[in-house]
């Protein structure tokens, strides 16, 4: 039965997944978990909006789940410019893949989320192809009274491997491409026997 954090957020960014956990925190924040913004969204009528955070301060929202695929989502940000150290960053794991600063608007971003190896054959939530997937609004400057200080997640799609289309059924290299800020693939479609 999901919980009604999950629920909620996975409304929120247009994603009710049942098999996703969504969880939320912070740490120097007057209000760090996130919340669904009714003010601010892309689609639906609502989305994922960060909690205020104090200087040197962050809020994050975490989403788990299991399988192999395309993530894609929607985001923006009203912080300081790049210079001042405000942003949001999204990770998958511990790794940072992409970030927005500044007065950034909607923005889409593609990763794909590989297979990974079994990590721990008795303990299936960090077994094979469990991923956590983090926004986290970061601050280390005091008040900026420029922007809000604030980002926002909507429309997350995930298209399971099993679901995505061939681009044919020859078997030939992918051109390389750009599937997130800081991300890059290459690689090849083989027909399936």
């Amino acid at each position: 039965m999901p919980r009604p954090q999950d629920q909620i957020f996975g409304t929120a960014v247009d994603y009710p997944n049942p098999n996703w956990s969504w969880s939320t925190g912070g740490i120097k924040c007057t209000e760090s978990r996130w919340r669904v913004s009714y003010k601010t969204y892309l689609t639906g009528g609502m989305a994922a909006e960060s909690g205020k955070v104090k200087q040197y301060g962050k809020t994050w929202l975490e989403a788990s789940l299991v399988g192999v695929g395309m993530l894609k989502f929607w985001w923006k940000v009203s912080s300081p410019p790049a210079s001042y150290g405000d942003h949001l960053i999204f990770s998958i794991g511990n790794k940072a893949m992409a970030c927005l600063d500044g007065e950034t608007d909607w923005k889409q971003e593609s990763f794909y989320l590989p297979d990974k190896p079994q990590t721990d054959p008795f303990n299936p939530v960090t077994g094979k192809d469990h991923h956590i997937l983090k926004w986290s609004y970061e601050k280390t400057t005091p008040a900026f009274h420029l922007s809000q200080d604030k980002g926002w997640v909507d429309k997350v799609q995930f298209f399971p491997s099993a679901t995505m289309k061939p681009l044919d059924t020859q078997s030939r290299t992918v051109p390389s491409a750009t599937l997130g800020s800081n991300t890059r693939w290459r690689g090849k479609i083989r027909k399936r026997k």
